[in-house]
């Protein structure tokens, strides 16, 4: 290996002075006694599993619906089909016993 002559314009690498040495106050440390390696807990330990995928097919479900029902698909499939059938309530049954008694 070679150096490089030292010359008029050659750089010197002066030590760099820590900050204890400027300032010996601010060594001072207090002393913890529990540690903890991390404030924020992991994002894969907040956020459910199939999270992203539940919300990517709820997006997509919400378009499509969005899209028939502005493109005129949703009221073709109405007049094709008509009104679905509505259903009628169960009927009451009437207690054991008091049947015919008013």
């Amino acid at each position: 290996m070679t150096a490089a002559p030292a010359g008029a314009g050659a750089a010197v690498a002066w030590p760099r002075p820590s900050v204890s040495a400027l300032f010996p106050i601010l060594a001072f440390k207090v002393p913890r006694l529990s540690r903890r390696r991390s404030v924020a807990v992991p994002l894969c330990r907040r956020l459910p599993r199939l999270l992203g995928t539940g919300l990517t097919l709820a997006f997509f479900g919400a378009v499509a619906i969005t899209g028939c029902v502005i493109g005129g698909q949703y009221q073709a499939f109405r007049e094709e089909y008509g009104e679905p059938p509505r259903r009628k309530p169960p009927p009451k049954e009437q207690p054991p016993g008091d049947a015919g008694t008013d």
